[in-house]
């Protein structure tokens, strides 16, 4: 059985979103670079793919607590959907 913190996780975030959050991770961190993939795989209508483990989501999240609020709802869902495949 997988362990919780090693399942896949995939957000969607808006280009706005994306860039507060790129610009305030942590260089050279796990969530850096998890964004800066997610900025290769930019969709035509925006939406930038961030995809990791829970552990890389839950980064995230906590540069969104303090800098993106508005991007919770996006992150959280992700997180769900990655415990749902659990």
């Amino acid at each position: 059985m997988a362990k919780a913190d090693a399942l896949p996780v995939q957000i969607e975030l808006r280009q706005t979103d994306y860039l507060t959050l790129l610009k305030h991770a942590k260089n050279r961190s796990r969530v850096a670079a998890r964004l800066i993939a997610a900025g290769e795989h930019e969709s035509k209508r925006g939406v930038y793919p961030f995809t990791g483990l829970v552990t890389d989501g839950l980064g995230l999240r906590a540069v969104a607590l303090v800098h993106a609020r508005k991007v919770l709802p996006a992150i959280e869902r992700g997180l769900k959907q990655a415990e749902k495949g659990l």
